[in-house]
């Protein structure tokens, strides 16, 4: 109940409540819950600014990722969104392990709230290989030719989800819950192989021993420099 309260900018909301039994017997009880909520001030959005933003400047096209405009109620959810937008899109430019950080600065004189967001960008990683497992060789050829990252390429989240849709259908209908492919990174090379695997269990998920499989990998060779 009291995210619900945060949710609609009450940060500072306080929800208490008690039970007490009306009447019982061995079958059943009666319960009366009572809630007292101390609501506080309605917080509003005053702005958003981000630091240690190199890879991607414009501060605008950050601020779009976010749905909530200055001067609204402060949304937690729509600020948790934005955050997740950022995500996505420093990915897609392959920042495998970027984070952000919110810090919120509360003007209690206004009810306002500003956020500065901090950004741990990383290194932007290049596609070392790409293996595939599970396929056999004429399905792997026609998979090979609608590859959407490649070898050598900057390594892009959205292209590989969607390559996974586009190739939906060759997964089994029992496969693995797990995500279908791996990401093996190399931090000082700036560099990731990435795995796709069309098998119905995966290998470190499995309790028995898997069947025999067909691997396939198409490389691109990058120094430790990164060139």
């Amino acid at each position: 109940m009291q995210g619900e309260w945060i949710n609609a900018g009450f940060l500072k909301a306080q929800v208490q409540g008690a039970a007490h039994v009306l009447s019982g017997n061995p079958a059943s009880e009666r319960i009366a819950v009572t809630v007292q909520v101390d609501e506080g001030p309605q917080y509003r959005l005053q702005g958003i600014k981000f630091r240690n933003n190199r890879a991607i400047t414009n501060g605008k096209v950050l601020r779009s990722l976010f749905p909530i405009n200055d001067g609204d109620v402060l949304d937690r959810v729509a600020i948790g969104k934005g955050l997740e937008n950022l995500n996505l899109v420093y990915r897609q430019y392959g920042y495998i392990n970027f984070t952000a950080v919110p810090a919120t600065w509360f003007n209690e004189g206004a009810q306002d709230v500003s956020l500065d967001i901090d950004f741990y960008e990383g290194k932007q990683f290049f596609v070392s290989r790409v293996g595939i497992i599970g396929l056999d060789e004429p399905v792997f050829r026609n998979v090979t030719r609608e590859l959407l990252v490649n070898p050598g390429d900057v390594y892009n989240q959205r292209l590989v989800d969607l390559f996974l849709r586009n190739h939906a259908s060759l997964f089994p209908a029992d496969a693995s819950g797990e995500p279908p492919y791996k990401l093996a990174q190399n931090e000082r090379a700036a560099t990731v192989a990435v795995t796709y695997d069309f098998r119905p269990c995966h290998v470190d998920s499995c309790s028995i021993s898997p069947a025999p499989f067909t691997a396939h990998c198409l490389a691109h060779r990058r120094d430790e420099s990164g060139n």
